[in-house]
C-alpha cells in the first residue's frame, strides 16, 4: 500500500507571500509618489520665496536695521559703544514707504548723534535745543532742565517747526536734558526721559522780540541749522 504523508500547503503560502510583497510594493510607490509631489510643490514655493527674497530682500533689511538706531552715550559719559535704542514707530513698517499723493517709494530717513557737537543730523539739517546742550545728555545733567531765561537765535539757525517726522526721529529719541521740547507753533512734546514723542502741551512758547523763552518746566526751544555748525547761544535779558 502507498502511505500518503500530508505535505505543507507550500502552494498557499507562496501566494500569500506573493500577495503581501505586491501590497507592501504599491505601499512603497505610493508614498515615493506622494514625496515627490510635496517635494515639487516645497521647491515650487521655495523658488517663489527666493525670488521675492532677491526683490525685497534688501528693503526688508534696511527696515530691519533702522527699527534699531545708536543711541546716545552711557551715563558715564564714555563714548564707547552706545545703547540702541528701539523704534516703535517703525516697527512693522518697510523702509520704503508710499509717499503722499506720489506711486514712487521714498526712503525713510534716519537721524544719527554728533557727540562732538552735540547735534542731531536728521534729513540735512543739525538740532539742538537753545541752551546748546547736548542733545543726548540725562535730565539734570545740563547746567539748566528748563529754558526759563530768553535766548536769541545763533546765527543761521531757525526755530523748528512741527512735524511728525521730527518728533520721531529727532525729540522722542534723545532727552535733551529736560523733559519736554518746545516746537516753533508753541506745541510740546516729550524727550526720551518723558513720556517719548507724546504731545505735553501747547502754548509753550514765550517770545520777546527775537528771543525766545519756555513758559513752563522743564523745557526746552528746539533750533535747527542747515549743515555744519556749533555756535554759541546768546542770552537775553529777561523782559520787565
Amino acid at each position: 500500500p502507498v502511505v500518503a504523508f500530508p505535505l505543507p500547503p507550500l502552494f498557499c503560502v507562496a501566494e500569500r507571500w506573493r500577495v503581501t510583497m505586491s501590497a507592501l510594493l504599491r505601499t512603497v510607490v505610493a508614498v515615493a509618489v506622494l514625496d515627490s509631489t510635496f517635494y515639487g510643490i516645497g521647491r515650487s514655493a521655495s523658488s517663489f520665496h527666493g525670488a521675492s527674497a532677491l526683490a525685497w530682500g534688501p528693503y526688508d533689511r534696511a527696515a530691519a536695521k533702522e527699527l534699531e538706531r545708536p543711541g546716545p552715550p552711557a551715563s558715564n559719559g564714555t563714548t564707547g559703544d552706545r545703547a540702541r535704542i528701539p523704534q516703535p514707530h517703525l516697527r512693522g513698517r518697510s523702509a520704503w514707504q508710499l509717499s503722499s499723493g506720489s506711486s514712487n517709494r521714498t526712503r525713510r530717513l534716519s537721524s544719527s548723534y554728533d557727540s562732538s557737537t552735540g547735534h542731531i543730523t536728521y534729513n540735512g539739517y543739525r538740532y539742538i535745543t537753545m541752551d546748546q546742550c547736548a542733545a543726548a545728555t540725562s535730565y539734570g545733567s545740563c547746567s539748566d532742565s528748563c529754558q526759563s531765561g530768553y535766548l536769541s537765535l545763533p546765527s543761521g539757525y531757525e526755530l523748528v517747526p512741527y512735524s511728525s517726522d521730527i518728533v520721531s526721529n529727532v525729540v522722542a529719541l534723545y532727552p535733551f536734558g529736560t523733559h519736554v521740547v518746545v516746537f516753533s507753533n508753541g506745541d510740546g512734546y516729550g524727550g526720551s526721559a518723558y513720556s517719548p514723542g507724546n504731545y505735553w502741551r501747547g502754548s509753550m512758547l514765550a517770545a520777546s522780540g527775537s528771543t525766545y523763552a519756555c513758559n513752563s518746566c522743564s523745557l526746552k526751544v528746539l533750533m535747527r541749522t542747515y549743515g555744519s555748525g556749533n555756535p554759541s547761544p546768546t542770552k537775553a535779558p529777561f523782559p520787565q
